[in-house]
């Protein structure tokens, strides 16, 4: 039997549907892939500041004083600010549908994803994506609407040279400090790798990322509209005592600079 209009239509319809979720999933995964690409480039371009990876080894688990989240949500509290702080953000059904999912299969976040969802309009697309792409973020996108840019604090962190520590950006220490466009918990993905690679290559516990990102802004390091500058890794590195390099990411070439040393 001949197809009419509408079938055809309901066809394109399941198909753009089905085009569009398909392009979301590799969105999210090319974000988390260039944001492992992003940790790996910032260790490896420091490489010589060391004696080589033979006495560079990551930790077994975080030191003690490297990670703090402790945001304080009281989500009732939240709920009475937030009736003054809507912008009339309007997400697509998607986007709630995966939303709704999320809440579902993180069930450790599920009540403040599901406060999330209720005050999305509070929100905008960017805060949807976060909460899509990293849900432990939560607490700190839930603050967002109603926290000023804090001050960089005089942060010393536990770390012991040639062993990289690990830091996050949305850690509450720094999370709420100005970063180009935006919070250091959503813009400062780069200056927290070269944090690491700073302060694991060299000792010095004051290479946090909160400094590393206020060096980077004050010495034209981050491009508005584009993020940080690649060259933050190479030229911006010698402010921290490392030589930095460009290198391609193949496999072939990793796996050699590893062996190498």
């Amino acid at each position: 039997m001949q197809k009419g209009y509408a079938d055809y239509e309901g066809c394109a319809d399941y198909e753009y549907r089905r085009t569009k979720r398909r392009h979301r999933r590799r969105r999210r995964h090319f974000g988390r892939f260039l944001l492992f690409l992003l940790l790996i480039a910032a260790v490896l371009t420091a490489w010589r500041a060391t004696d080589g990876f033979s006495k560079l080894h990551l930790p077994a688990e975080a030191p003690k004083g490297n990670i703090e989240t402790d945001f304080k949500i009281d989500l009732n509290a939240l709920s009475k600010q937030y009736a003054t702080e809507k912008n009339g953000f309007s997400p697509s059904g998607d986007d709630l549908a995966a939303l709704s999912e999320t809440a579902e299969k993180n069930p450790e976040y599920k009540d403040k994803i599901e406060f999330f969802i209720d005050h999305v309009g509070t929100y905008d697309q960017t805060a949807v994506n976060t909460v899509l792409l990293a849900p432990e973020k939560i607490d700190f996108i839930l603050l967002c609407p109603v926290v000023e840019y804090t001050p960089a604090g005089s942060w010393s962190t536990d770390v012991k040279k040639g062993t990289v520590p690990y830091f996050i950006q949305y850690d509450s220490r720094w999370a709420f400090h100005k970063y180009g466009s935006s919070f250091m918990g959503n813009t400062a993905c780069g200056p927290t790798c070269l944090a690491m690679a700073a302060a694991g290559l060299t000792g010095n516990g004051s290479y946090t990322p909160d400094y590393v990102a206020d060096y980077a802004e004050q010495n034209g390091y981050y491009v508005p509209g584009s993020g940080t500058s690649w060259e933050l890794f190479t030229s911006g590195a010698v402010e921290f005592g490392l030589k930095g390099e460009t290198i391609s990411t193949d496999k072939s070439t990793m796996e050699s600079r590893l062996q190498n040393g």
